[in-house]
């Protein structure tokens, strides 16, 4: 069965929705409330969970919709990882120095070809680099409040995230 992207957009809207533990469950269309979230907000994130099917699915989708699309009509997609010398790069332990401070180029590349263009733009990244906290011991989050110190105003979906416990303790 082939699903339409906007099905599974609402669907994981839908889901991130019902999830979100700061607000009780409605009835109103996920992928509507978000487009509202629009009005007022200049950014809206949306922290995924790595590996799952569904989303990279629907990520999929996404990509070969906006192929389709032509010249203003296409989203434009920007990387925020830093970039990465593959030359300098052996094992995976290489790597290492170019991530160090991914969470501030990240926030960087928005501030700079989001905010300073005055574009609106729908993040996605892994929930933990949205997090305002990631919890006792492990420090601040960076992202969310850097750009809110560069003065916009940002909506935070968490996607499959267990106020409780921890992703292991999921069952």
């Amino acid at each position: 069965m082939k699903v339409h992207p906007v099905q599974m957009l609402s669907a994981l809207l839908l889901l991130a929705s019902l999830l979100c533990p700061a607000q009780a469950p409605s009835s109103k269309n996920a992928a509507a409330v978000v487009l509202q979230a629009f009005e007022t907000h200049d950014i809206v994130m949306l922290g995924e969970i790595h590996w799952n099917k569904q989303e990279y699915e629907w990520l999929q989708s996404l990509i070969e919709t906006n192929m389709r699309r032509h010249s203003k009509h296409q989203m434009r997609v920007l990387c925020g990882d830093p970039y990465i010398n593959w030359d300098k790069v052996r094992t995976k332990d290489d790597i290492g120095p170019f991530l160090g401070h991914r969470d501030q180029w990240y926030a960087h590349v928005v501030e700079d070809e989001v905010l300073g263009k005055h574009y609106r733009a729908f993040l996605i990244a892994g929930s933990a680099h949205f997090l305002r906290e990631h919890g006792e011991g492990y420090g601040e989050g960076y992202i969310e409040p850097e750009l809110r110190r560069a003065g916009a105003k940002t909506f935070l979906i968490l996607a499959g995230t267990n106020a409780v416990k921890g992703y292991d303790d999921q069952s």
